[in-house]
């Protein structure tokens, strides 16, 4: 018998993005008190605003994500045309603004440790590259009083 870790079932519901939104809305609203983005599901009959980001739910390392300036590409038939598996959603959230300047960390927690932490962020020249977004592994972290000095100092947001 072969043994696989974790279960493939588990694979899939945690690579899903709505799955894992659900969860952290789940915790948002019963344990940290907090407000958490707007999600929707797109269906044929869904108005897509322009000023969203609409994204895939199985993608991976931001190969499905549509900027509000990617005109031509936020519309049903488009996304239809573009969905390479049977059992992927796509969805749509606000536009974070400081989310593409500054990119944004995903940790991966195993009984309850953090194992490893990826940052995603734009490329300096999306040209250059297959894709505009691109990923490392973090292995430095700084105190948020220090990144917050960072960000304040650098005019990224007045308010953090």
């Amino acid at each position: 018998m072969t043994v696989i870790w974790p279960n493939p079932w588990e694979l899939q519901l945690y690579r899903d993005k709505i799955s894992l939104i659900a969860n952290l809305n789940n915790v948002a609203h019963n344990i940290t008190h907090t407000s958490q983005p707007i999600m929707v599901v797109i269906t044929k009959d869904t108005p897509i605003p322009n000023v969203i980001v609409i994204k895939h739910s199985y993608s991976d390392v931001s190969d499905h994500v549509i900027m509000p300036k990617d005109c031509g590409r936020q519309s049903w038939r488009y996304l239809v045309k573009n969905t390479n598996t049977p059992w992927t959603t796509w969805f749509y959230q606000p536009y974070i603004c400081h989310l593409v300047k500054l990119g944004e960390f995903c940790v991966y927690f195993v009984d309850m440790e953090p194992q490893y932490t990826v940052w995603t962020c734009k490329h300096t020249d999306p040209e250059e590259v297959m894709s505009p977004w691109e990923f490392e592994l973090v292995e430095d972290f700084y105190l948020l009083s220090a990144l917050r000095y960072v960000l304040i100092t650098h005019g990224v947001h007045s308010s953090l």
